[in-house]
C-alpha cells in the first residue's frame, strides 16, 4: 500500500506541472496581468493652462487621473478631491492603409496580452502657471508611478525642443549612422540618449515636440505597438514623455495603421479638416491646434496632402479663435523645402511636390513666421519665404521685421535612419543644409519679440545652426508683423519665376480660393484616391 501510495502521488507531481503548462495560460493572464497604464503621455491643451492626458490600458476598468499640487501631496498621499474622471475607448487599427486600402478596420490586440487595448483620455484645466504638479493615471485600483510636471508662465517667454523623425524601428544601418542602429533597442538606445541631452541641458523646458514618424513599421500592428512603447518609454529609469508635454502629429509612417496613430495623443482643438480615412473608417488625424502665450501652433496633416481647401479652412478658423497672437508657427511632416530624399519627387501623387506648389501660399495668405517639418532626415533651413521664392539670398543668422515665412526641415531625432544630399535637385529656397548622420535636436526660445532656434549635435553639443527674428516695436509701440517688408529683402513684384514651383506672383492665391470652392475638390477627390494607394518612404 506504501508503495501505491508512493506511485500515485508521483505521478500527480508530474500531472500538475504539466497541467500549469498545457491550458490555463489566458487563466493565469486574467488573474496575473494587472491592468497596468502604458505609453502614458500628456498634451498641452487650448493654452497653457491645461493639461491633456492620455494612456493605454488592457481592461475597461475604468479611467481616471489624479493630480494634485506638489505641496499638497504629503508622504504620497493626494487630497481626496484631486481625482478627475476620465473615458476609455476600444481602440482598433487598420493595417497598411496605404498599401492595401481596402483592408478593415479591427479590435487592436495587444501582442503581449492577448487582451483588447484601451485609450484612456483625462483633462487637467485651470492648472496654475510655474506650479509643479504631482500625478497619476489607472482605473482607481491599479496605478501608474507617480510623476510629476512644472506648468510654463509663457507671457514671460518659454522654450521647448523640437526633434525630426525618431521613426522608432526604422534602424536602417546601411545609411551612413555614426551609431549602431541594427535593432529595435538600438534605436531605443539613440532616442533615449537625445532626450537625456535635452532635459539635462535644459531641465525647465516646457514641452517637446516631435514631428511626425514617432514610429516606423508600415504593416505589421504587434512591430508598430513594440515600437510605440520604444518611443514613449526608451529608457525604463526615465520618465521623459511622462515629465514633459508632448507635441506630435502624424507622419507618413504612423499613418500606416489607420486609426491607430490617433488614440495615442489628447489633441486639444482636433478638427474633422485636414482627416483621412480608410474604407469609410475616419483616422481622426485631423488638423489641430493650440496656445502658448502669445504663439498659435496650429499643426496640418500632410498625409491629406491634396486637399488643399480643407487646411485653408482651418487655418482660417483658429487664426479666427485667436486674433491677438503675436506669433504664428506651422508644422507638419512632408517637408515642402528640403535638400534631401523627396526634394526631386516629381510623380502625380506624391505629396512633396503638391504640398510645395499649394501649402506656401496658405503660409503666405495667413502670414505664418515659422514651419517646422519632418520626413526628410537631414537639417534644412530656408531663407524667408514669399510667393514660392526666397525674399533676399543674403545668408544671415538673424532679420528684423522680415517678409515671409521660414521653414525648418529637421534631421532624425534618434539616428534611425538619414537621406543624403540630392545634387541634382532644386535648392534655390536653401540657406542652410547639414547632415553629417549623427542625431540632433533643435532648441527654440520665444517670447514676444524674439524667435530663436538653435539646433544641436548631440555626440558633440555643437550648434549647427542658429536663427534670430525679431519683431522691433514701431514708435507707435505696436510690434510689425511679418507681412511687413523687411527693408533689406526684395520686392515680390521683381522675382523671377522659381523653375521647380512655378511660382512668381501672388496671383496663385487667386487659383487656391476659387479651387477650394469649385474644381480642386475634384481634383482632391480624385487624387487622393491614388495618393493613398501609394506607399511612401
Amino acid at each position: 500500500m506504501k508503495r501505491t501510495n508512493k506511485r500515485k502521488s508521483l505521478v500527480l507531481l508530474g500531472i500538475i506541472p504539466a497541467l500549469l503548462l498545457a491550458c490555463p495560460k489566458n487563466l493565469v493572464k486574467a488573474a496575473d496581468i494587472a491592468n497596468t497604464p502604458y505609453n502614458i503621455n500628456f498634451q498641452i491643451g487650448t493654452n497653457a493652462s491645461q493639461m491633456r492626458f492620455n494612456w493605454f490600458s488592457v481592461y475597461n476598468n475604468g479611467s481616471k487621473l489624479q493630480i494634485a499640487k506638489a505641496n499638497d501631496v504629503q508622504n504620497g498621499q493626494f487630497p481626496s478631491n484631486s481625482i478627475i474622471a476620465g473615458t476609455s475607448t476600444p481602440v482598433t487599427a487598420t493595417a497598411s492603409v496605404e498599401d492595401k486600402p481596402g483592408n478593415p478596420n479591427q479590435p487592436a490586440v495587444d501582442s503581449v496580452t492577448g487582451k483588447n487595448e484601451y485609450t484612456n483620455r483625462a483633462t487637467a484645466t485651470g492648472l496654475a502657471p510655474s506650479t509643479k504638479y504631482i500625478y497619476r493615471v489607472g482605473d482607481g485600483t491599479t496605478w501608474s508611478a507617480n510623476y510629476s510636471f512644472t506648468t510654463g508662465n509663457p507671457n514671460s517667454g518659454f522654450s521647448f525642443a523640437v526633434f525630426g523623425d525618431p521613426q522608432i524601428g526604422a534602424f536602417d544601418s546601411n545609411k551612413h549612422s555614426s551609431l549602431p542602429h541594427a535593432s529595435l533597442a538600438d534605436d531605443k538606445t539613440g532616442w533615449s540618449n537625445t532626450l537625456k541631452e535635452v532635459t539635462s541641458n535644459h531641465p525647465s523646458i516646457n514641452f517637446l515636440f516631435s514631428l511626425g514618424d514617432q514610429v516606423n513599421n508600415y504593416d505589421d500592428l504587434s512591430k508598430q505597438q513594440d515600437e510605440y512603447k520604444a518611443f514613449f518609454n526608451p529608457d525604463s529609469t526615465q520618465n521623459f514623455f511622462q515629465n514633459y508635454p508632448l507635441v506630435a502629429f502624424e507622419g507618413n509612417h504612423d499613418h500606416q495603421m489607420g486609426t491607430y496613430y490617433n488614440f495615442h495623443y489628447n489633441h486639444p482643438n482636433l478638427s474633422s479638416l485636414g482627416q483621412t480615412s480608410n474604407s469609410s473608417v475616419d483616422n481622426n488625424d485631423g488638423d489641430y491646434w493650440f496656445t502658448y502665450g502669445n504663439v498659435l501652433f496650429m499643426v496640418l496633416n500632410a498625409n491629406d496632402a491634396l486637399d488643399t481647401a480643407a487646411h485653408d479652412q482651418f487655418m482660417q478658423q483658429a487664426i479666427a479663435a485667436n486674433p491677438n497672437v503675436k506669433w504664428k508657427v506651422a508644422a507638419w511632416h512632408q517637408s515642402a523645402y528640403s535638400e534631401a530624399n523627396h526634394s526631386d519627387s516629381s510623380s502625380a501623387d506624391d505629396p512633396i511636390m503638391t504640398v510645395r506648389k499649394t501649402w506656401p501660399k496658405l503660409m503666405d495668405k495667413y502670414g505664418i513666421d515659422i514651419v517646422l517639418q519632418g520626413h526628410d532626415h537631414e537639417y534644412t533651413r530656408t531663407f524667408q519665404m514669399y510667393g514660392g521664392v526666397p525674399v533676399n539670398t543674403t545668408k544671415t543668422n538673424a532679420v528684423t521685421n522680415p517678409k515671409g515665412t521660414v521653414y525648418f526641415t529637421l534631421d532624425s531625432g534618434s539616428g534611425s535612419k538619414y537621406y543624403d544630399f540630392k545634387s541634382t535637385s532644386d535648392h534655390t529656397f536653401s540657406s542652410v543644409f547639414w547632415q553629417q548622420y549623427v542625431p540632433t535636436y533643435s532648441y527654440v526660445t520665444m517670447d514676444d519679440s524674439k524667435f530663436t532656434i538653435n539646433t544641436v549635435r548631440t555626440d558633440t553639443g555643437a550648434s549647427i545652426d542658429n536663427y534670430t527674428i525679431t519683431k522691433a516695436s514701431t514708435s507707435s509701440g505696436q510690434t510689425t508683423t511679418p507681412a511687413a517688408g523687411n527693408t533689406t529683402t526684395n520686392s515680390t513684384t521683381n522675382q523671377v519665376q522659381n523653375p521647380k514651383t512655378g511660382d512668381n506672383s501672388s496671383s496663385n492665391f487667386a487659383l487656391i480660393s476659387l479651387a477650394g470652392f469649385s474644381g480642386i475638390i475634384v481634383l482632391a477627390a480624385i487624387g487622393t484616391i491614388i495618393y493613398r494607394k501609394k506607399r511612401l518612404n
